[in-house]
């Protein structure tokens, strides 16, 4: 690279994987369109696919999301489903074939300076895997 030379990395993410196809055509438009005002200079692209949507395998597996709902439960804590776009440690294992719905840790303000966990949060988050794991014996059986 020299004082000539740009590079633009963008990520995309959505929450279904057919708006990816959207907004990828946005970004080919805007190159298009750069390419245009500005003939003399060359615009390379390209594609690299991360990762999929979680969402993308669990459909597949949705006793994943009811023991992990039941462990909650067991657990004393209300579930709540939330759609997120990935990025997280379970969808780099979901896309790696180890289907993995994520779930709560107790913490708070992620990826902040404010970011922390309770006690209470890490013995709920434990006490929630327990009962996973017992869910998953009592019904391998």
């Amino acid at each position: 690279m020299s004082e000539e030379t740009s590079t633009i990395k963008i990520l995309l993410r959505n929450f279904d994987i057919t708006g990816l196809a959207g907004q990828e055509a946005a970004v080919k438009r805007v190159i298009a369109a750069t390419q245009r005002k500005y003939p003399n200079v060359k615009i390379e692209y390209g594609s690299v696919l991360g990762y999929l949507n979680m969402k993308e395998v669990l459909k597949d597996y949705p006793q994943l999301t009811d023991y992990a709902i039941e462990a909650s439960k067991r657990a004393g804590i209300s579930a709540e489903l939330r759609p997120i776009r990935g990025g997280t440690d379970g969808s780099r294992l979901t896309a790696r074939g180890l289907p993995t719905p994520n779930l709560f840790t107790g913490g708070h303000n992620f990826h902040g300076k404010l970011e922390f966990n309770s006690r209470k949060g890490l013995e709920k988050s434990t006490e929630t895997l327990v009962h996973l794991v017992q869910i998953w014996a009592e019904r391998s059986k």
